[in-house]
């Protein structure tokens, strides 16, 4: 059955009043016209992908062979860590891939990293990155130069800043559909790995505060949290790239595994 008019309009008049008018528009364009492009609520940066897609900067954007690729970093302790793959094209930022790992250690992303035709010219760590590793004495950052990595550390700052942050680059980023495999993967498995990556990056959204029906400040944190993080370090790390690039070595002792993930 059609819902009348007057109650759309109605309804529409509330749910701007209660939530604004771009929360509210996001909830008219699913609920009656089952537009699910449309911005998921709370969302920080449903817009910003929604245009994206509509500008054609989600689409096979391959990485320049030759040119230096940056990574960024969220490192989980006991859930996911996830690792974006940049280059500077023009004034563009080109996401060209994304890993995500659990329950595993640096010398499993570093073998990662290792097995991609990639030139790398930056690794940008969360400030967390730096503390010692359980046992060892050694930090996260001498482990991760046993396999060739050089870390940057980034200083702790606020959440918000950094969101902040991620809203002013969105514009210039071009998210690469069809990323380069890892060893074993299939295409259908990288598209959908990358898919699932740009989903996280949309659906990436404020807690929800049942008692009060408002939405809190501060982030939701779920499965999203991990790429929407390492796209905060990303956008707050980011420099042009200097030196000589070089790829990580492969003479990492297995002693010095960890488990980061």
């Amino acid at each position: 059955n059609s819902i009348p008019l007057d109650t759309i309009r109605r309804e529409q008049k509330e749910l701007k009043v209660e939530r604004g008018d771009k929360e509210a528009e996001a909830i008219i364009q699913q609920e009656y016209y089952c537009n699910f492009d449309a911005a998921i609520p709370g969302s920080y940066y449903g817009d910003a992908i929604l245009a994206a897609e509509q500008q054609g900067r989600v689409a096979p954007f391959p990485h320049i062979v030759g040119q230096p690729v940056g990574t960024a970093w969220d490192i989980g302790v006991g859930d996911s860590t996830v690792i974006w793959f940049y280059q500077f094209v023009g004034h563009k930022i080109r996401i060209i891939n994304v890993l995500e790992g659990s329950g595993v250690g640096l010398e499993w992303y570093a073998k990662k990293l290792l097995a991609m035709d990639y030139v790398y010219g930056d690794t940008i760590w969360p400030h967390d990155g730096a503390v010692q590793e359980w046992g060892s004495g050694k930090s996260r950052v001498e482990t991760a130069a046993g396999y060739g990595l050089k870390p940057r550390i980034l200083e702790a700052d606020r959440v918000d800043d950094g969101i902040q942050a991620v809203r002013q680059m969105l514009p210039v980023i071009e998210w690469n559909i069809d990323p380069d495999l890892f060893p074993g993967e299939t295409k259908a498995e990288g598209v959908a790995r990358m898919s699932r990556a740009i989903d996280a990056i949309r659906q990436y959204r404020r807690e929800y505060d049942d008692k009060l029906q408002r939405f809190k400040d501060r982030p939701l944190h779920d499965w999203t949290s991990h790429y929407a993080d390492a796209l905060r370090y990303l956008a707050k790390g980011r420099r042009p790239f200097r030196g000589t690039s070089v790829r990580p070595r492969t003479g990492a002792a297995v002693a010095d595994y960890r488990v980061l993930g």
